[in-house]
């Protein structure tokens, strides 16, 4: 609201306002989401990097499930 009709002092920016009140909400959202994930892992002690055997094996399960949706669709 601040930054489409230019509230408290701000220019009124239209809808330029809104896609950049936007991108700072998600930002925001984002910083604060990665905060959470990193503090998390710390007091686990949990590693931060992937773990190749694991996306290896997620891969393997996805490709039955994949081939049996091209399936159906055909």
């Amino acid at each position: 609201m601040l930054l489409v009709y230019g509230l408290a002092g701000l220019p009124a920016l239209g809808i330029r306002g809104s896609a950049l009140g936007t991108v700072v909400a998600q930002t925001g959202t984002a910083v604060a989401l990665l905060a959470v994930v990193v503090r998390a892992a710390r007091a686990h002690r949990v590693p931060l990097l992937p773990d190749p055997a694991g996306i290896r094996s997620a891969g393997g399960a996805g490709v039955p499930l994949l081939l049996r949706t091209v399936t159906l669709r055909g």
